[in-house]
Parts: C-alpha cells; sequence; structure tokens
C-alpha cells in the first residue's frame, strides 16, 4: 500500500505549519511538547476546549489531530535540512547523540540480520 495524493497533501500541509510555528515560537525548536502545542493552539483550535485558562483536548478529538509522532517526525526532517535549529546547545549535543545511537542500532540490527 503507497501513500495516497491525499495523505501527500496532509503531510505537506503539516510540513507547513511546523515551520510556521518554529519560525514565530522558537522555543518550540528545543521542546517536541511545546511545539506539538503551538501546532494544536494555532491550527487546530477548533477541536480544543479552553476551560479555566488551559488547552486541552478531549478523548475523541484525539483523532483529528496529527500526531504528536508526526509532529517530531516532520521536526526532525525540517532540522536535519538546516532550517530552525534548536536554540540550546545541550538540545543539539543530545539529539546529535541519539541520532548516531539509532544509526548503530539500524547497522548492528543488520549486521545480525545477515550472519543469523
Amino acid at each position: 500500500m503507497g501513500i495516497t495524493n491525499k495523505t501527500m497533501s496532509n503531510l505537506k500541509i503539516l510540513k507547513s505549519q511546523i515551520e510556521h510555528c518554529l519560525e514565530k515560537y522558537p522555543e518550540s525548536r528545543d521542546c517536541d511538547v511545546k511545539l506539538s502545542n503551538a501546532v494544536y493552539i494555532t491550527y487546530y483550535s477548533h477541536y480544543l476546549k479552553k476551560i479555566d485558562g488551559e488547552w486541552l483536548i478531549p478523548v475523541l478529538s484525539r483523532y483529528k489531530l496529527p500526531s504528536e509522532a508526526s509532529i517530531r517526525r516532520c521536526r526532525r526532517k525540517i532540522q536535519q535540512g538546516g532550517k530552525y535549529l534548536p536554540l540550546k546547545e545541550e538540545t543539539r549535543q543530545k539529539r546529535k547523540v541519539r541520532s548516531q545511537e539509532i544509526i548503530e542500532f539500524i547497522s548492528e540490527q543488520e549486521i545480525n540480520n545477515i550472519f543469523n
């Protein structure tokens, strides 16, 4: 099953929304939770409820929002391209180390698959 035109269109829209939030809210470059919140409040507030000054996501609305994992993956792809990099050096270093760990893990799995 391939990616449909609708899915591609939705991903392009999400990428545009994320780039806008990364530009408008620089602190979201260092924190995926802040980025997800910025995307939800900016573009999907009609699915949210505001009670006593706090934004809440009704359980059934959760399925209408882009997942935090999708937002994180898209942010990662944007930043890998050199745009909207994290402001904090600590965040950049942690993400660099994590990326290297993943690459090493995948390489190890591939080697194990070859010899097993």
